[in-house]
């Protein structure tokens, strides 16, 4: 807020408390609770704004989060994965697909002939 907006407010406020007929101690009260509900606001403000660009961070973040290779590292933490798992059949076929997969003790849980070959963790679910 700059200086001239401030003496603005500040004219308002006297002038308010005129009209109203306050004695002094009765418009420094007023002044300070008009302060005061005006910073609530703006800090409420803030913190929405701050919480609007966390989640706007967040799934910038989600999308360039980029595959990890089983082979050059495990997950951390044990839970539930979106995994490219490749399947090869007994007559040969081969299938790719995505897949949400358990890491337990850095095994993957998966089917037979299943075989995990990127992992990424999964994004967080929308708010409801």
């Amino acid at each position: 807020m700059n200086i001239d907006t401030m003496i603005e407010r500040w004219q308002e406020e006297f002038e308010f408390c005129e009209e109203q007929e306050m004695n002094n101690i009765e418009k420094k009260e007023y002044i300070i609770a008009h302060n005061h509900a005006v910073r609530k606001e703006q800090i409420r403000l803030f913190i929405k704004d701050l919480h609007l660009q966390q989640v706007k961070n967040n799934f910038v973040l989600a999308d360039v989060i980029s595959w990890v290779a089983v082979l050059e590292r495990m997950p951390e933490y044990d839970g539930t994965y979106l995994c490219f798992v490749r399947h090869q059949q007994e007559c040969g076929n081969v299938w790719e697909y995505q897949k949400v997969v358990e890491c337990s003790i850095n095994i993957w849980i998966v089917q037979g002939g299943e075989q995990v070959t990127h992992w990424k963790q999964l994004s967080e679910p929308p708010c409801l």
